[in-house]
């Protein structure tokens, strides 16, 4: 067994005649390796997949069939006097996509039932590990320069794995680290957690990690509004269908403001928002379906929670929060539909609020200029491939010319600025309408005019679909 491979599905579907099982229909096999650096969540897919249809029986054979001209390879001008009339990507996806990968996650499913314990990952029982590239450094204007290390432990059976993680300010002097024991059996797992980290007060990521700690460090521009989070929290979750999940999570907490520490190489940092609000109990219910991946033609993805808590002294409040995205086909193109909001009760603290504006939003507004204890979200765009430049690269290889377009239209709303914030509610509903060019499927320059503000704005990143890993 190779140290790296995590798994091999196969799926093998026959034909039925007359309500029995007859000839082979379709196959498919997966082999998925894992990487081993670092414990980083990388993964190299192998997949192929074969469709057998319009059997002909009893013909006999042919003469004719094993005979005739030699199969020669034709000069280049010839050759080229036969182009392609599309791209051979997009002529698989019509026969060949992926829309029933939800059958290997079943096979996999299928194989943790039986196997139980005795499942293998491939993986190293203890290494070091990290979950994204920023765990190893990151710099933001209350931390400074942040390296850090963790580690990966798992039993033999991989059920048991403890999970560690910390870091060290060189700016606020101040370590910061998390420690995870989980237990898993079948589709559940449980985990119980102690932590002391810097969170942003954003529900969901408005730039990569990475190009966020290269911009503040360089040019004092940071897109975050931190508090510190210390407490300890168990959870239970457990799978649903085959990208599905629902949770439950009991803890404490207690929230600290954080002043500004650092010092850019250029410019000045904006002053980070006062969060501090004490401890609370927290009881928090999650669904969750995760995305496909990258690289799809079709797409569904959800996050909700609710979450229950009881501030010190006595105040309760209930916060329902939630993101998602639909990605579906259109002809040759796409449609992206991104929504996320959530509303509160009037006692939620400070650093619960909902925020809106600027990057990752509504990019023709300041940034985070609004909040409230309510707020919305949609962004709609549609996907569009277009030529581009061809760059070389070595003698064998090219980018491909081709790039994406996606004009969209993105409105917002909030409402009950939550006290001690200093975000606004929106006036009315605000509205951003723009453009975004993506290249390789990494790069991606947007520009965004808000229809009330008249302001235009630029805003250059990675692709989403990356943020997890940087």
């Amino acid at each position: 067994r190779e140290p790296e491979l995590e798994d091999v599905s196969i799926v093998l579907e026959n034909a039925l005649f007359e309500g029995r099982w007859w000839l082979p229909y379709r196959q498919e096999i997966e082999i998925r390796r894992r990487s081993s650096w670092l414990d980083l969540p990388a993964r190299g897919i192998i997949r192929g997949r074969w469709e057998i249809d319009d059997y002909r029986l009893n013909l006999g054979l042919v003469e004719a069939w094993f005979a005739g001209e030699e199969i020669v390879s034709l000069p280049r001008a010839e050759l080229d006097s036969f182009p392609w009339t599309r791209p051979l990507a997009a002529a698989l996806q019509d026969v060949a996509e992926p829309v029933r990968q939800n059958d290997l996650e079943g096979v996999r499913a299928q194989v943790e039932r039986i196997a139980g314990d005795r499942a293998l990952s491939g993986l190293r029982r203890a290494r070091p590990g990290a979950g994204r590239l920023s765990d190893l450094v990151h710099v933001n204007r209350v931390e400074g320069v942040t390296p850090g290390m963790g580690f990966v432990w798992r039993s033999g059976g991989d059920r048991i794995e403890l999970h560690g993680h910390a870091a060290y300010g060189l700016a606020d002097r101040r370590a910061k680290g998390r420690v995870a024991a989980r237990y898993g059996s079948g589709r559940a797992t449980l985990e119980i957690e102690g932590f002391r980290e810097v969170r942003d007060v954003g529900d969901v990521p408005v730039i990569a990690p990475l190009l966020n700690s290269l911009v503040a460090q360089e040019f004092g521009v940071d897109d975050g509004d931190y508090y510190l989070a210390d407490g300890a929290r168990a959870t239970w979750r457990h799978g649903i269908g085959t990208r599905g999940e629902w949770s439950v999570a009991a803890g404490r907490e207690w929230i600290s403001g954080l002043p500004v520490r650092a010092v850019p190489a250029s410019g000045t940092f904006r002053p980070n928002v006062p969060l501090g609000d004490g401890g609370a109990d927290l009881v928090t219910l999650g669904v969750r379906r995760r995305s496909e991946g990258f690289a799809v033609r079709r797409d569904v993805h959800v996050d909700a929670a609710l979450e229950l808590g009881r501030r010190d002294g006595g105040a309760t409040y209930v916060r329902l929060a939630g993101a998602g995205h639909l990605l579906v086909p259109l002809g040759g193109t796409r449609v992206l539909v991104r929504a996320q909001g959530g509303a509160a009760t009037r006692d939620v603290p400070p650093h619960r609020a909902f925020v809106l504006g600027g990057r990752g939003t509504l990019l023709g507004d300041d940034f985070r200029r609004w909040g409230g204890a309510r707020a919305a979200l949609v962004h709609a765009e549609w996907r569009l491939p277009v030529p581009f430049l061809s760059l070389k690269l070595g003698p064998w290889a090219r980018t491909p010319a081709a790039a994406v377009l996606a004009p969209y239209v993105a409105t917002g709303w909030t409402a009950r600025p939550v006290p001690g914030t200093p975000w606004r509610a929106t006036p009315d509903a605000r509205v951003t309408y723009g453009a975004g060019l993506e290249w390789l499927g990494v790069f991606r320059l947007d520009v965004g005019v808000g229809a009330q503000s008249r302001r235009v704005r630029f805003a250059f990143d990675v692709t989403r679909d990356f943020w997890g890993l940087l």
